[in-house]
């Protein structure tokens, strides 16, 4: 009996032992496991920290510091490029080639040497075949750079200028026309009212704005345009001199009244005078011509007396 209570206590023992080496070894072996993971994420971390993401950033070697006309007409053009030179060494024979839809180059003038932070110019020539906005490319020592130029008709933009002239002329003169007789009828009404309106003339403002109309007429707008611009100077002085007028006083319309009076009475001795004169002379030319004389064939005299 004792004996095989011996047995069950050294078999349970040795289960017991077994156990605890069982599970010892478990946990040896999630802790090297572990220990793993966090030495390789550490590992990893340091990696990333160890090894920074390079990025290359190419340094321009030339720049466009200046570039003009930005406004063209269409046909030949020179394109003025100011550069300069970023690097550290001289650049040699610097040219530049300019495309664009609607442009092409046929001449370049380079620049022939280019020392470092220095700047100069490359003139381009060439031909722009259509008008509105076109966008150039420029290449410069394998360095790319883009520019728009606004390119214009000129045919097309003399046409408009002139259908405006001829718009602001026809304008001009109607307004000048109307504000003419608008004048001459307050000319009238002040003289009617007993101003003195002597100062006032308006016979230049009449002459000029009828020149003007001929110009019109004749599609001559520039000529027209200078002489209504005389013309408005001329309305704005006379329209001046309305506006400072005098009536005319008592003394004045008899002094006025009797000049005239004078005049008349003048013309009037001076018509009788003369009819007095011519009537004296007829009667001298009668009493004249009652005897003739003439001579026959033998020189004899003869008078003849007449009725």
């Amino acid at each position: 009996m004792k004996k095989i209570r011996f047995i069950i206590v050294a078999f349970a023992l040795m289960f017991f032992f077994a156990s605890v080496y069982a599970l010892e070894n478990d946990s040896i072996v999630m802790n090297n496991t572990s220990n793993s993971t966090v030495n390789d994420s550490i590992s990893a971390n340091q990696t990333n920290q160890t090894t920074p993401i390079v990025t290359a950033v190419q340094q321009r070697t030339v720049d466009i510091k200046g570039f003009f006309p930005s406004n063209v007409k269409i046909g030949d053009a020179q394109l003025n490029i100011n550069v300069q030179n970023l690097g550290d060494t001289e650049l040699t024979s610097l040219g530049a080639f300019v495309s664009g839809e609607g442009f092409s180059t046929y001449d370049m003038i380079p620049i022939d040497s280019l020392k470092s932070q220095e700047k100069s110019y490359i003139l381009v020539s060439g031909n722009f075949r259509k008008a509105g906005e076109i966008n150039l490319t420029i290449r410069i020592n394998q360095e790319v750079f883009y520019r728009t130029v606004n390119a214009t008709d000129s045919s097309a933009v003399l046409v408009q200028m002139n259908k405006e002239l001829e718009d602001r002329v026809n304008r001009q003169y109607a307004d000048l026309k109307e504000n003419y007789t608008t004048l001459e009828s307050a000319v009238s009404s002040k003289k009617g009212e007993g101003y003195d309106v002597s100062g006032i003339s308006l016979s230049d403002l009449k002459s000029l704005i009828r020149s003007a109309q001929e110009n019109i007429l004749s599609s001559n707008f520039n000529e027209a345009a200078v002489k209504l611009g005389l013309a408005q100077d001329e309305y704005e002085t006379q329209s001046a001199k309305l506006l400072t007028l005098n009536k005319i006083s008592l003394g004045q319309k008899l002094k006025d009244n009797a000049v005239l009076f004078s005049t008349l009475a003048g013309a009037i001795i001076t018509f009788f005078t003369l009819y007095e004169l011519l009537k004296k002379k007829k009667e001298n030319i009668k009493q004249t011509i009652k005897s003739i004389k003439i001579k026959d064939e033998k020189g004899n005299s003869f008078d003849i007396k007449t009725k």
